[in-house]
């Protein structure tokens, strides 16, 4: 039997000790349980393509540390069976300081699964992800996420 979820990227707070601004994305994905990089459902909670454009439809463009802006952003996803979960990804940077730098890479929570006997009423789910500077993060961000079964 499917469960039909809607996963909500709920607020971003930055936790670290300088401004954070990510480029990039994070998605929520169904995929095969048993091999990961086999997706099924791709859907983006967050994109920002340039330091130009805004991080939030509030116009901010960065994160002073201890401030979190809410998203609300939601999409509904349906997971098939047990042979399928779950799973939060990204791909955030800082903004590149020269033409041929790509920026600051974030590193945390990797790929956060959920499986599917784990998808059951409603959940809270965080991830952190941070830049590495040296002796630690000076750029964290902190997001949560909530997933909600609606059927199955």
């Amino acid at each position: 039997m499917a469960k039909i979820i809607d996963v909500t990227l709920a607020t971003m707070q930055s936790v670290g000790t300088q401004a954070a601004s990510p480029l990039g994305a994070i998605r929520c994905s169904t995929v095969r349980a048993v091999n990961d990089k086999e997706r099924h459902q791709i859907e983006l909670l967050y994109y920002r393509g340039d330091s130009e454009q805004p991080m939030h439809p509030s116009g901010k463009r960065f994160l002073l540390p201890g401030e979190s802006l809410t998203f609300n952003v939601t999409k509904r996803l349906t997971v098939h069976s047990e042979d399928e979960m779950l799973m939060f990804d990204y791909d955030l940077n800082e903004k590149p300081s020269g033409p041929d730098d790509r920026g600051e890479i974030y590193q945390g929570s990797d790929y956060r699964k959920v499986r599917f006997e784990e998808l059951d009423g409603f959940q809270t789910i965080s991830c952190s992800y941070g830049v590495v500077d040296g002796g630690g993060y000076t750029k964290k961000i902190n997001v949560i996420y909530t997933v909600n079964l609606i059927s199955g």
